[in-house]
């Protein structure tokens, strides 16, 4: 399996500082805590975030760089072939993290059972991009008000089949892994 680095993305400012007018995009630079420590003080009294984090070590740098949101993403999975899925990195990353800021799950999130294994494996939350465009296409914002109540209706149906009444009590008791006996 292939390893990718995470990029940067402090509040939209993206890589602006792996780039100027005088320098093309560096993707070294991309991965400095020098670029992190640039956009959290480029956008004043917002979070900075680092995305697409495949692995504990990514989200280990983005902490001490500074980072107050790690987003687990493979960026759909198009940008290196081989590179893991979103979902299986998702437990390394939190245990790495062990809640010192907050883990989001960016990963073809597309149904409310996607949402209750991603938060059963430790994510804090997580990001509904490719549904929300897609509602948003097809019907304005009445598509993306339908298609956020279609995620929440099928979340609390997966809570009441799994037996967990909150959000807050979903962990990883509500997922069978293989190889386990339930109770």
């Amino acid at each position: 399996m292939l390893r990718a680095h995470a990029h940067t993305r402090f509040a939209g400012v993206g890589r602006a500082a792996a780039r100027s007018p005088q320098r093309p995009y560096d993707p070294a630079a991309a991965h400095t805590a020098q670029c992190l420590g640039y956009g959290h003080e480029a956008v004043l009294g917002t979070q900075g975030a680092v995305r697409e984090v495949l692995d504990a070590e990514d989200a280990r740098f983005g902490l001490a760089a500074g980072a107050d949101a790690i987003v687990v993403s493979n960026h759909g999975g198009r940008q290196l072939d081989g590179a893991p899925s979103s979902i299986s990195v998702l437990p390394e990353i939190v245990a790495a993290i062990d809640g010192r800021c907050e883990v989001m799950f960016d990963g073809g999130i597309r149904s409310g059972q996607d949402i209750a294994k991603a938060l059963a494996l430790g994510a804090r939350g997580t990001l509904i991009g490719r549904s929300f465009l897609y509602a948003l296409a097809a019907g304005g914002e009445a598509g993306v008000t339908k298609a956020i109540d279609i995620l929440r209706n099928e979340l609390r149906v997966t809570l009441a089949l799994t037996g967990t009444s909150t959000i807050g009590a979903v962990g990883p008791h509500i997922l069978r892994t293989p190889g386990r006996m339930p109770g």
